[in-house]
């Protein structure tokens, strides 16, 4: 399991909560729709915009208090998804979810989200009896960071690839599926594109080793598969020796040199959504939980402001070792078929849903 914590894993979660940041490269036949969601008092106002037209509505009131429940019950593994995205589904206006079934499923929705609503799993709204995120490639646009001000980085070529793989073997925290992701991530790469990328695996996985790569080397492709949780204060990954390295840390060293893609392949690498707990993990353990009421943008924020060009990760806790290793060589594979990065993920997501 990818976590600190033992977590059960669930059979419907579609594809444990992965998700991609914008700006992402897309061809013209599946850009330009988007859909954006903001609270206006206690009214959820939604719109959904595509070739020249536009959709409005006003949906009902979030309920705050149960959607904090479910959402810490799912996260922790105790509760299915879809009774998150059905709670999230009846907030939003019918004419909203109608006009995302008529975008076709093969084009990219980009999600574009106010603070209030910006930590909740959009990408579970149910459209066409399935999730958004299972019938479209979806993209969130970071809040508060214009796409001009990140920028946009450039791919080098060849492009060079860092694999950050299992760094816990030696701390009682093995990952067999991590170590064979990376080692296949690795041999697709060679394989072709005949690139040879740096591996840190294991103890070579280590904080000061990860300080000088980045200081010295502009990397494009960063992936990380291994343990990552969060605390009091924010989420972290960990690297050998169980060091922390928390959002804000990697934010510094990735931002003289920001990668394109960013793959974060563990729990809560996108955000950590209210009301999940960073200390117990089953239902009988409630009482004696931390939940974090009110979330984390985490690794989010950072990437958005250390100008990382598509971050990829999970926003949920379910995610077990197998399923994280399936979608991320899957995703690798297509992107190397030369698929833009919002549909290699969306393939690899596909892929991976039971």
């Amino acid at each position: 399991m990818r976590a600190l914590l033992r977590i059960r894993t669930l059979v419907d979660a579609p594809a444990r909560g992965a998700s991609a940041i914008a700006p992402i490269p897309t061809d013209s036949r599946a850009s330009g729709a988007t859909l954006s969601i903001r609270l206006n008092g206690q009214a959820l106002e939604a719109n959904v915009s595509a070739d020249g037209t536009s959709v409005q509505g006003v949906g009902t009131p979030l309920q705050w208090p149960r959607l904090t429940m479910l959402l810490r019950r799912v996260a922790a593994g105790d509760l299915p998804t879809r009774l998150v995205a059905g709670e999230l589904s009846r907030c939003v206006p019918a004419a909203i979810l109608d006009a995302l079934g008529h975008i076709d499923a093969t084009r990219v929705i980009t999600l574009r989200l106010s603070p209030e609503v910006e930590l909740l799993p959009w990408e579970w709204l149910i459209v066409d009896a399935t999730f958004l995120m299972l019938r479209n490639s979806i993209v969130r646009a970071p809040f508060g960071v214009s796409d001009t001000a990140r920028g946009s980085p450039m791919v080098g070529q060849p492009p060079r690839v860092l694999l950050i793989g299992d760094p816990n073997q030696n701390d009682l925290g093995r990952l067999p599926g991590a170590l064979e992701e990376t080692k296949r991530i690795a041999d697709s790469y060679r394989r072709q594109a005949s690139i040879e990328p740096t591996m840190l695996i294991g103890p070579e996985a280590n904080f000061d080793r990860l300080v000088a790569e980045f200081s010295s080397t502009q990397y494009d492709v960063v992936h990380f598969a291994g343990h990552a949780w969060f605390d009091e204060l924010e989420p972290y990954l960990l690297l050998s020796g169980q060091a922390k390295l928390r959002s804000s840390e990697l934010r510094s060293l990735l931002s003289p040199r920001p990668p394109a893609i960013l793959f974060l392949n563990s729990h809560f690498t996108i955000f950590t959504p209210p009301g999940a707990s960073a200390h117990g993990v089953s239902s009988t353990a409630y009482g004696d939980e931390k939940p974090n009421a009110q979330g984390q943008r985490g690794f989010i924020e950072a990437a958005s402001t250390a100008g990382v060009g598509a971050l990829i990760g999970c926003f949920a806790g379910a995610l077990d070792d197998a399923t994280a290793a399936d979608v991320g060589i899957s995703f690798h594979d297509a992107l190397l078929r030369g698929a833009p990065v919002a549909q290699a993920l969306h393939q690899a997501v596909v892929a991976g849903d039971p």
